[in-house]
């Protein structure tokens, strides 16, 4: 790689990272670009966790602070014609404390993105269903999660009550181990993500 685009790609992250903690492609905390170019520019492969993180450190300045962010997240509580409530099992070593655990499915808002049309591609890419957004749980869940990289996420949760009008849910994301129907007697004893049961109980309000 020519040096003077080396070093513009690398200038670019530094100044967006100082900014804002971010680019314009994702987290700086977890994002693989830096290792790439030094790869390229050096003939090093950095493998090991503490070597990339050593990296970002010294080139564009990411610290524990800077890898803090706040997170819009939908998620919708599916119901079918018995009653039963569809929850997927998750797989997430970015956030170790939520990995395995059984949620809704649902993920981020991204920028410009309404709620509704969030929750309608994330059950699409989750579950390979497409689902009728309904009303809105007057919960709001704040939840503070650490991750894999020493970073913090601040999620704010909003859920919507959804029904499916197309395909059969299933595993569709290597996010998603398990996809399944449950009572909600069931649920009571089932390891799930903070705040699950509390908007399951309040839908039935």
């Amino acid at each position: 790689m020519d040096r003077e685009i080396f070093e513009k790609e690398i200038g670019m992250c530094r100044k967006l990272a100082k900014k804002n903690g971010r680019c314009n492609w994702g987290e700086c905390a977890k994002c693989g670009v830096i290792p790439f170019l030094y790869k390229i520019a050096q003939g090093k492969i950095y493998e090991s966790e503490e070597e990339v993180n050593k990296i970002k450190q010294e080139i564009i300045g990411v610290s524990k602070e800077k890898a803090e962010r706040q997170l819009p997240v939908v998620i919708a509580l599916i119901r079918n014609k018995e009653g039963k409530i569809l929850l997927q099992k998750r797989t997430d070593p970015f956030i170790p404390k939520a990995d395995g655990k059984w949620e809704f499915p649902g993920g981020r808002v991204e920028f410009g993105e309404n709620p509704q049309d969030a929750i309608r591609r994330e059950c699409l890419e989750e579950i390979g269903c497409e689902v009728k957004v309904g009303k809105i749980s007057p919960l709001i869940n704040s939840v503070i999660w650490e991750t894999a990289d020493g970073g913090k996420i601040h999620a704010l949760v909003t859920c919507y009550e959804a029904e499916l009008v197309k395909g059969t849910a299933f595993s569709a994301d290597k996010k998603v181990a398990e996809v399944r129907w449950f009572l909600e007697e069931e649920i009571k004893n089932l390891d799930t993500l903070k705040g699950t049961k509390d908007f399951l109980r309040l839908s039935k309000k």
